[in-house]
């Protein structure tokens, strides 16, 4: 037998419960390139966002193990609403997942391709300012750039062969006189980075930002004329279709931060 209620809870919504505001998840993923995303979903979406049975995401609103849930009305039933913060990182994570996926399919549907991965590092113009960088920072800083190289790679090559991370921390202190707080900060300053790029990031002088990449000025001024001539469209959509066209005008588009921070 179908539960009302459950019939009414197939809508989530968005900030405030007043009716004026409210905002079905449906209509969220209908229109992905929206940059509202769903604050609350129900007992029937926690479920196959956690996994966990509908018995049991109900109990847990009603032990209010769900910090912030509550019952509102839905059609004239009332149905629980549960804000996704309160939800496990991992159900949140898979949302996140879901939104981005359905939101990628319908820039796709209209010819906006976004940015694959390999296209989100770090690009080669942009790691050769990083040597000039490196290579006007004198002896000094060169030296150290040097052991903290050569601390990190021992570090690598002695968990490749087997060891634990601790005791090739311990080894690593011992012959090199590396403390594990100095090896970790050297590590996250090479994360991300092939081993031929790493004496850059780890020059003192390198606080891990990135050079000025280059920004074609064509591309910069189509961006900065949509962007002020479009106020309800996000930056993010203006970069992808940007990014759809830099191909065939040989534009050149550095990561979404720089150019957030140059329109700031």
């Amino acid at each position: 037998m179908v539960d009302p209620a459950e019939t009414g809870m197939n809508t989530a919504f968005v900030g405030e419960i007043g009716q004026s505001e409210r905002q079905p998840v449906a209509d969220h993923m209908a229109d992905p390139t929206s940059a509202k995303t769903p604050e609350f979903v129900t007992p029937a979406q926690a479920v196959t966002l956690t996994g966990d049975s509908l018995t049991k995401i109900k109990r847990d609103c009603r032990e209010g193990k769900f910090d912030g849930a509550t019952k509102t009305v839905v059609a004239g039933v009332e149905a629980w609403q549960i804000p996704i913060a309160s939800l496990p990182i991992h159900a949140q994570r898979k949302m996140k997942a879901e939104l981005d996926a359905a939101r990628a399919a319908k820039l796709a549907a209209i010819g906006i391709v976004l940015p694959s991965p390999e296209d989100k590092q770090w690009q080669p113009a942009e790691y050769r300012v990083a040597w000039e960088a490196y290579e006007r920072s004198g002896a000094v800083h060169k030296r150290r750039a040097e052991a903290a190289f050569k601390a990190v790679l021992s570090f690598t090559d002695l968990v490749d062969s087997g060891l634990s991370k601790q005791d090739a921390e311990k080894a690593v202190a011992s012959s090199l006189g590396v403390s594990r707080a100095s090896l970790h900060r050297y590590r996250a300053a090479v994360k991300g980075h092939h081993q031929m790029y790493w004496l850059p990031f780890l020059a003192p002088r390198c606080k891990g930002g990135r050079p000025c990449a280059p920004f074609s000025e064509e591309a910069w001024n189509y961006i900065l004329g949509k962007y002020q001539n479009t106020s309800e469209t996000p930056l993010t959509v203006v970069l992808e279709e940007a990014r759809a066209l830099a191909p065939a005008k040989g534009w050149d588009i550095p990561r979404s931060d720089a150019v957030r921070a140059r329109l700031a």
